[in-house]
């Protein structure tokens, strides 16, 4: 019987982690969509194993509902950057520059806006 041996790593903010169990982070469909915490629970890991995970693959913190607006628009169902901001706005009834930022904050570029102002 051989015992497995722990791999420590050390956290971006200087933490060091002790990781009992080799798991394949890309393969975890729930990284970045749930809690670090719920999913740390599911895979048996603590949270900070999982935030590391997920902060060494660029994935952004799960947020919940606050991913969704006021108006409980879910704004990753939209299509940010392939119509304009104003074009949404107006179709959700909202500031456009609540739907910018909803772009900004999936790192979105904008859509390149064309003159809409015709002179006759």
């Amino acid at each position: 019987m051989s015992l497995k041996q722990n791999h420590v790593v050390e956290d971006p903010i200087g933490v060091c982690i002790t990781h009992p169990k080799r798991i394949n982070w890309k393969s975890q469909p729930n990284l970045g969509r749930v809690s670090d915490t719920q999913l740390a629970h599911e895979l048996g890991v603590t949270a900070q194993a999982v935030r590391y995970a997920r902060l060494r693959l660029g994935i952004p913190q799960f947020r919940g509902k606050a991913r969704l607006g006021r108006k409980g628009i879910n704004w990753d169902l939209e299509p940010l950057g392939d119509v304009s901001d104003s074009v949404l706005a107006k179709k959700h009834q909202v500031c456009e520059s609540t739907v910018s930022a909803a772009r900004r904050l999936r790192k979105i570029q904008s859509k390149k806006r064309k003159n809409e102002c015709t002179q006759t």
